[in-house]
């Protein structure tokens, strides 16, 4: 998804509360740009399912593909990086 917002640079949303796995697959599956789920809202569903515990310390694409994974999306696949996983 070349569509992600870019608000990685924010380090807290105050107010703002992880999604579910079942709100985040529901968003993501829900159009082509990923339903507009930023990297914020990836890196604070990593910590939230603990995923990983510092997320925005890892390569962005890493930390997508784990999430869509615990997610259960179904094209997850399409973002493994290639020669990590």
């Amino acid at each position: 998804m070349s569509h992600i917002q870019n608000d990685y640079d924010n380090e807290t949303r105050e107010g703002h509360r992880a999604m579910t796995k079942e709100e985040f697959k529901t968003r993501w599956e829900s159009n082509k740009e990923g339903g507009g789920i930023s990297i914020d809202d990836i890196a604070e569903c990593a910590k939230a399912w603990d995923v990983a515990r510092s997320p925005k310390t890892c390569p962005i694409y890493v930390i997508r593909y784990l999430v869509l994974k615990a997610a259960n999306t179904n094209d997850a696949e399409n973002f493994r990086p290639r020669g990590i996983f």
